[in-house]
């Protein structure tokens, strides 16, 4: 195919995306003529149009409800971040603790790193997270009451909310959707916003773990300022000018 525009090239990726449900960088370079670096820009515009979400080797249609995705979804989207995330976050656990896992993708990679702690209680909403820490000994695992919200693999509701009211903890390993230093942590459902304000109100440490993606993103509800947080960890895509931001506020930042 002879040389085209990058709009051409990206209203074509679009339609792709919809009519397929997914895109392949080394197609789309071989199709176009272009380098896959060239791709890769491309795709990343979609991802901040809302349009596209990156996975390996290149993108995603976003399906979901209203701009939220499903579990299974999020489970092919920047996996291998979300790893990097979840180990570097499981070095913050020492024998001993309490912590919050709030479900989610990438504190289920944070689970997958903290099964060898002894003396470990882990408070969850995440069926996937119970799941993978059910047969650990030394690891005791609670989970609150509340709907079964097969949408995220979550629990939710008022029973989830004054369960969770009743607990302490050490650590909250929390997960969003939307982070922005201005209007601060934001998801997209209000069950999914109660229960995270009832898991940081019972921590005495709030540690946000979220991948570049979710970085200058605001979602329709407000869970928190960013003023509870004491560590974001994230990963090497993050803005320079959003790191600045965090810290000048005394939010300590990891890069995974």
């Amino acid at each position: 195919m002879g040389a085209v525009g990058k709009s051409t090239r990206i209203a074509h990726i679009r339609r792709c995306l919809e009519t397929n449900g997914r895109v392949d960088c080394a197609d789309l370079a071989t199709h176009f003529g272009v380098s896959e670096m060239t791709i890769r820009r491309d795709l990343a515009q979609l991802e901040k149009e809302g349009a596209a979400i990156r996975v390996h080797g290149g993108a995603i249609f976003p399906v979901g409800t209203g701009s939220e995705l499903s579990f299974s979804t999020k489970m092919r989207v920047r996996m291998e971040e979300k790893r990097r995330i979840g180990l570097a976050a499981s070095k913050m656990v020492v024998d001993g603790d309490t912590i919050i896992l709030d479900s989610g993708t990438t504190t289920l990679c944070l689970a997958e790193h903290v099964k060898r702690r002894r003396g470990l209680t882990v408070i969850t909403n995440g069926l996937a997270i119970a799941n993978e820490l059910l047969e650990r000994h030394g690891i005791e695992v609670m989970m609150p009451g509340g709907i079964i919200r097969s949408f995220s693999h979550s629990l939710v509701g008022p029973e989830t909310e004054r369960a969770l009211q009743r607990l302490n903890a050490d650590k909250l390993f929390l997960g969003v959707e939307g982070l922005d230093p201005v209007r601060g942590l934001t998801v997209q459902d209000p069950l999914d916003a109660k229960v995270k304000e009832a898991m940081i109100h019972a921590a005495r440490e709030i540690v946000v773990v979220a991948d570049s993606s979710k970085i200058n993103i605001v979602k329709m509800v407000l869970v928190a300022p960013m003023d509870v947080v004491s560590t974001v960890i994230t990963d090497g895509e993050a803005p320079d000018e959003f790191i600045e931001a965090l810290e000048h506020e005394g939010i300590k930042v990891v890069i995974a």
